[in-house]
């Protein structure tokens, strides 16, 4: 297994987490760009992207490139956060601090990202309602944040950063999606 993240103090995390585990046999990590993949064309059955998209303005390399990385017949795992039909989110969230810094897609734009990279989509589900009473369940939970977290990685701007997002779900600012699409046959990457 290969993770794969633009920020090199993520991945340096991956790999002390993984040694840990001991799992350094099973999985490494690189430091590379999405739209740009240091990779073989054809090399994996399966990729899976969290939270990922909304952190990349070119779209259509993106999928492109994660096309390009997959064997004929391989699928695509996908669970992000798109724009959703109630305005421009608040600022800041997790993945930005301003609007200039997000790149949300609609729902309809992914589709056709995913149609012209030569995808064809076997499963589209939107969570939000789920994730939205996840965050209202931690909410109430209240207390200290557990040991280890994603707050430790975004800092004093954390929890206005989930009230945020808390809120964007609830307005409908933004959605959650969870898609599986496979390589179309006959489709060439890229």
């Amino acid at each position: 297994m290969l993770g794969l993240d633009l920020t090199a103090d993520y991945c340096r995390v991956g790999q002390w987490l993984t040694r840990q585990l001991g799992l350094t046999e099973r999985v490494a990590f690189i430091q590379a760009d999405a739209a740009h993949l240091p990779l073989t064309d054809g090399a994996f059955d399966a990729v899976w992207t969290q939270h990922t998209a909304m952190n990349i303005p070119h779209k259509a390399g993106f999928y492109g490139e994660i096309r390009r990385v997959l064997k004929p017949g391989g699928q695509l795992a996908l669970y992000d956060v798109l724009a959703g039909p109630g305005g421009e989110p608040h600022y800041p969230v997790p993945w930005a601090s301003r609007a200039e810094q997000s790149f949300l897609a609609a729902p309809e734009t992914l589709r056709e990202h995913l149609h012209d990279a030569g995808f064809s989509v076997t499963h589209w589900r939107d969570v939000s309602a789920e994730g939205l009473t996840w965050f209202q369940r931690q909410q109430a939970r209240g207390g200290p944040p557990r040991a280890l977290g994603l707050h430790l990685l975004l800092g004093p701007a954390f929890p206005e950063m989930i009230r945020n997002l808390r809120r964007n779900l609830a307005e409908q600012r933004v959605i959650l999606l969870e898609v599986v699409a496979r390589v179309t046959p006959g489709a060439l990457p890229g």
